[in-house]
């Protein structure tokens, strides 16, 4: 028989976003290895106490008194700014706990990834553009050798709604 618990929680314990679970009194009752990292504190230390004395400008103990999830927020931990998501734990209706987990641990990540897609973005428009290029040059390549007039007419049509398509959404 498979222990679920041990499983999830050496799944939680070694993700890489730093994760902390509080029960309905704000009591820290789980904080992974990412998070002590990030806090700087062990999970034995931080285990038991209440989750304002462990985490700096935290409101895990607001969520789980409103039930009103928190997702994206900027949180100042140890002086850096990171990216955070703080959720209700709800079952049967009511609140049972709530955890805490760090997205990005500071600013320069959400930067790098936005550039990243950026640049994924930008090649892509690329090779949109060659894509609508070649077309229009097949299109005139046989319009050059005599192509017939309803095959043109068609691929004219065709060229000139998708590139009035790509106009209006660029």
């Amino acid at each position: 028989m498979l222990d679920l618990d041990a499983i999830m929680e050496t799944i939680i314990d070694s993700a890489v976003e730093g994760i902390a679970i509080v029960d309905t009194q704000g009591i820290i009752v789980f904080l992974n290895k990412a998070y002590e990292n990030i806090l700087g504190v062990k999970k034995e230390d931080a285990i038991g106490r209440h989750v304002t004395e462990v985490i700096d400008f935290t409101r895990l103990h607001i969520v789980i008194k409103t039930g009103i999830p928190e997702i994206g927020e900027i949180q100042q931990i140890r002086g850096k700014n990171t990216i955070v998501q703080r959720l209700p734990i709800i079952k049967n209706g009511q609140i049972i706990a709530g955890v805490g987990k760090v997205i990005f641990k500071n600013e320069e990540e959400v930067q790098d990834i936005i550039h990243k897609l950026e640049t994924k973005v930008k090649y892509l428009e690329s090779e949109l553009n060659n894509l609508f290029a070649a077309k229009y040059s097949a299109v005139k390549l046989a319009i050059s050798r005599g192509g017939h007039q309803s095959w043109r007419g068609s691929y004219e049509q065709d060229f000139f709604h998708t590139g009035e398509f790509v106009k209006k959404n660029s």
